[in-house]
């Protein structure tokens, strides 16, 4: 992967659209309100379960409730929190680059009905079916 700009992709010499200027700007205050939401979701959650009295009142059932004041479901939420903040944030420096919208692993654009409907999309429809059936990773290519 070279890590292509949307201008050198495109070959537009003038740059990208004003229109996609448009639509990548309102992508990234989308991204930015997702952000702050995960944030401020993941800061409450955290000063739950750090707080004093609900330890006292022994909630927990698992060495790990008891230690962390999480419980099973608390955990797996903190992950997904954690998660979407890592996939939000990676289409944010994309934006920041001027590689937001082109596919990671193919180096094509992402059409634009695609980053409509998910916002901090990294691969086009078709690599990103390649990436579920390898477990998530980019497919292996022979160059």
């Amino acid at each position: 992967m070279s890590g292509l700009t949307v201008t050198e992709q495109t070959g537009d010499t003038d740059g990208p659209s004003t229109d996609f200027i448009q639509f990548q700007q309102s992508l990234k205050e989308k991204l930015e309100k997702e952000r702050d939401e995960l944030l401020a979701e993941q800061k409450e959650l955290m000063e739950g379960f750090s707080n004093p009295e609900r330890k006292r009142r022994g909630r927990g059932t698992h060495k790990s409730d008891s230690e962390t004041g999480l419980n099973e479901t608390q955990h797996a939420r903190l992950r997904i929190i954690c998660e979407s903040l890592k996939d939000v944030i990676s289409a944010l420096n994309r934006i920041k680059k001027g590689t937001f919208g082109i596919c990671e692993d193919c180096e094509e654009l992402i059409p634009v009905g695609r980053l409509k409907a998910i916002p901090n999309a990294c691969c086009c429809i078709d690599c990103q079916e390649g990436r579920e059936i390898n477990g998530g990773s980019p497919p292996v290519t022979l160059d």
